[in-house]
């Protein structure tokens, strides 16, 4: 898949306009479908394996939270998404999010500490340096993961969140 990933950030970089649709042979001789496409607002690229994987990468004024987002990490109130992955294998789920928005790093972090502790992931890690927070909770029992880090400054908070989880 990490092939097909650099493939399709290749395509990305050529995509415009319109959808487009090719299928590329990696090296190892599998076979994966690239999909581009520019909105205008946010250019999105979606790779499907042969094997059935599939990551998306959508980046822009209209990025968007990825489809089939884990449900314990919802959407933030309010987030400006700059970019977003999602993927899915036969193995699990999961992606990065970034965004920005007007409230605190603080609250954004216990918007999804909350969210965390509710579905029963254990937060493991916290840290607080300056304008910036980061925390980290798995739950080995189920294999779901969330990693939240957010900073604040000038009145703006920059947030990346990545969640995955076992199929």
């Amino acid at each position: 898949m990490r092939k097909l990933v650099l493939v399709g950030l290749m395509a990305l970089g050529a995509c415009g306009g319109e959808e487009r649709r090719q299928t590329v042979v990696t090296a190892d001789g599998g076979r994966a479908e690239v999909t581009t496409h520019d909105d205008g607002g946010a250019a999105t690229l979606n790779l499907t394996g042969a094997n059935g994987e599939l990551a998306s990468f959508t980046a822009g004024d209209s990025a968007r939270w990825p489809n089939d987002w884990p449900d314990f990490a919802p959407a933030y109130p309010g987030a400006k998404v700059q970019a977003s992955m999602g993927g899915t294998s036969k193995d699990g789920k999961g992606g990065m999010v970034s965004f920005t928005t007007g409230d605190s790093a603080e609250k954004v972090i216990a918007f999804y500490q909350v969210r965390a502790e509710a579905a029963g992931i254990k937060v493991v890690t916290t840290t607080e340096a300056g304008g910036s927070r980061q925390f980290s909770a798995t739950d080995d029992t189920s294999g779901r993961s969330l990693n939240v880090s957010a900073t604040s400054e000038d009145g703006a908070t920059q947030v990346a969140v990545v969640a995955g989880m076992k199929q």
